[in-house]
């Protein structure tokens, strides 16, 4: 006879997750190297879709992802702002003169970077600094409008038949008989 399960206690179907909660601190990790979820899935050996259901099971996952990946961006965005307005940093000086090293503290300047200031601004400012403008036209623009516009500019370049008929035949055009030459070449002393 088969005793039934109480009903306090849940069946699980299927094979057991893969997911361990060791792998929040991969995922965090992973996230601060900028990978996007389909190489977090290769790196941790499922597919995207797994990624994705667990990120909706597992909070502590979900977290760690969210957080690497704030943390990856805070770090970019203040490497952008800093190269957008410049900056100083103290560096070492080293020289050699006759066999005797010197070392001597030095404060460099790193001046502003305009494409990192335009990206910058183009970003937090969209409005203001974006590359398209919208520009609203007016009036109608049709294919007959805009071959009336430049009906004028129109070179014809079609040959006219009657010009064609009083030119001069080929030999006389390059020098042949009717322009006084006798049709020996210069060079020729008239044996073959």
């Amino acid at each position: 006879m088969v005793t039934p399960k109480p009903k306090n206690q849940s069946i699980t179907l299927g094979r057991p997750s893969l997911y361990r909660p060791e792998m929040d601190k991969r995922v965090y990790q992973f996230a601060l190297l900028g990978l996007t979820d389909v190489r977090i899935a290769e790196l941790l050996e499922v597919t995207e879709s797994t990624l994705n259901l667990w990120k909706h099971q597992h909070v502590t996952f979900s977290e760690s992802l969210r957080a690497g990946r704030e943390e990856a961006d805070a770090h970019v965005a203040v490497s952008l702002y800093r190269r957008a307005r410049g900056y100083e940093y103290d560096d070492d000086h080293v020289t050699s003169y006759q066999g005797e090293i010197n070392i001597t503290k030095v404060r460099r300047h790193v001046p502003a970077d305009v494409n990192a200031a335009s990206l910058w601004l183009r970003n937090r400012q969209p409005k203001t600094w974006r590359d398209r403008r919208e520009v609203e036209h007016s009036g109608e623009l049709s294919l007959a409008s805009m071959i009336d516009a430049i009906e004028g500019d129109i070179i014809d370049v079609t040959p006219d038949p009657d010009a064609l008929t009083g030119a001069p035949d080929a030999d006389s055009a390059w020098g042949g008989a009717e322009s006084g030459d006798d049709g020996d070449d210069p060079g020729e002393d008239g044996a073959d």
